[in-house]
């Protein structure tokens, strides 16, 4: 049986995998023949995952994921796919063209939307030094020096974290030592762990430090988002296939575009996104089997990933919640999904229509579908063969 995954991040944004060679290596040793490269606001790892994919014989999907903001739907307190933050939609591009082509304008817009992602670490790193000099702990932390030792051009909160971890047990070599200082930059003395759990230890800077409400915390600035119209038009321009990312969990509060599919679907059709994606890691796998055959019959093109955009290590077969495996009813979805972002991928590059137009509009009836699969499952075929194509 043929697995797949279409979403996983890399340290080019941030993962739980030290390179893109290691993810790649990891995913053949699973017997993954397809697998998406997904990281947020940046395309920087496309050709090292190119080349990666290459040498193993596995089909690379070229994806982006960004943030956006409906202004209205925030006002009216209503929720898309983030469980937090009214109005904000995750969208990712699927498919995109590798080389993807923005225009000077989109650059500027990506540049900008990088650009205060920074600015935000910049405010996180200045509040937890303040709460580690607070603490009487002898340690800071410097934005540039993490950017060098740990990230690829983008900084976020688990890179933070990261740091904190490495900087505690290397300048503290004793473990008991090691927990005394996390004591006291946590505030918690009665806190017990293993110093050499480094996974353990990230998370708990991130929840304790860096999540919604703590120290140093820094709440985004929405006014500055790109609206989801923006962000549509700027994976259009990429060559890719706009992909809404279906929020499943936590199962008793499903946000409120999820909670009814119907509603969500025709939601989705008005604002012309014809693909849907799942995490699944946490949803149960008969929700998850609802959802996905609900959107398999309304002729989306359906994906699975595993995101991998946490410090721990995980299997790359994406699974529902407890490790259920799918089926092969989703092991079929799945591949015809991957299939379908595949063949857009071929097509575009040999000029010719893809699964969606340039202005975004499906270019297959549900009859002509089976034969755009197809094409995909030609394309992967021949990589997972052995052929030398060209990406």
């Amino acid at each position: 049986m043929t697995n797949v995954n279409t979403h996983i991040h890399t340290p080019y944004c941030f993962s739980s995998f030290e390179s893109i060679s290691q993810a790649v290596s990891m995913a053949k040793q699973q017997n993954i023949s397809v697998l998406g490269i997904n990281d947020f606001n940046t395309t920087e790892g496309y050709t090292e995952f190119a080349a990666a994919c290459q040498q193993h014989h596995i089909y690379p999907l070229f994806n982006i994921e960004f943030a956006s903001l409906d202004q209205q739907d925030k006002e009216k307190g209503y929720y898309w796919n983030d469980p937090v933050n009214p109005g904000v939609v995750y969208l990712c591009g699927k498919g995109l063209n590798n080389p993807p082509e923005f225009s000077k304008d989109s650059k500027n817009l990506v540049s900008a939307m990088w650009k205060r992602t920074q600015d935000r670490i910049w405010k996180m790193l200045d509040l937890l030094n303040e709460q580690i000099k607070k603490r009487k702990v002898e340690l800071s932390l410097d934005y540039n020096q993490i950017r060098n030792q740990h990230a690829k051009n983008t900084v976020r909160e688990y890179h933070i974290a990261k740091k904190l971890y490495f900087s505690i047990i290397q300048k503290w070599p004793i473990p008991a030592h090691q927990i005394d200082i996390f004591r006291q930059i946590f505030d918690d003395p009665s806190f017990e762990a293993d110093p050499a759990d480094k996974i353990f230890l990230q998370d708990q800077i991130h929840k304790r430090l860096l999540d919604t409400g703590k120290p140093a915390w820094v709440g985004e600035n929405y006014k500055s988002f790109l609206s989801t119209q923006q962000v549509r038009t700027l994976i259009l321009e990429a060559g890719g296939i706009p992909s809404y990312p279906v929020y499943t969990y936590p199962l008793n509060d499903p946000s409120d575009c999820d909670k009814n599919l119907s509603v969500l679907a025709h939601k989705l059709q008005e604002l012309e996104i014809f693909a849907v994606e799942f995490i699944p890691n946490n949803t149960s796998i008969e929700l998850l089997k609802k959802y996905a055959l609900f959107f398999n019959r309304q002729n989306f093109c359906v994906t699975f990933g595993t995101g991998h955009n946490t410090s721990g290590p995980s299997t790359m077969i994406p699974s529902a919640q407890d490790n259920v495996p799918f089926d092969s009813e989703l092991h079929q979805i799945a591949y015809q999904g991957a299939c379908i972002i595949a063949a857009h991928q071929e097509m575009r590059r040999a000029n010719r229509p893809g699964f969606i137009n340039d202005e975004g509009k499906l270019n297959f009836s549900a009859n002509q579908l089976k034969e755009f699969i197809r094409i995909g499952d030609e394309a992967i075929r021949k990589i997972t063969s052995g052929a030398a194509l060209k990406f």
